[in-house]
């Protein structure tokens, strides 16, 4: 389970199911994490390697308008009335 806090990615190491967990953030910096008061191992993923985002790729220039092919319903003339 992935936990996001602070713009910081936390992973939580021990199988859980849950939606909310308690996370509480000491004077001193330090963090525990509890689910049904248990206190839960975690790690701060530093970077998010594992998980590569696929670039999109628009082929129409930002100006070119979207003309539909000759079938599609938006040019049948009964369309909307």
């Amino acid at each position: 389970m992935t936990v996001k806090y602070n713009n910081k990615l936390y992973q939580i190491k021990e199988k859980l199911n849950a939606r909310k967990i308690v996370i509480e953030e000491k004077i001193s910096g330090t963090k525990i994490m509890t689910y049904k008061n248990k206190v839960l191992k975690f790690k701060e993923i530093t970077s998010s390697a594992n998980k590569q985002q696929k670039p999109v790729h628009d082929d129409r220039k930002k100006d070119q308008k979207y003309i539909p092919s000759a079938g599609h319903p938006w040019n049948n003339a009964k369309y909307g009335l």
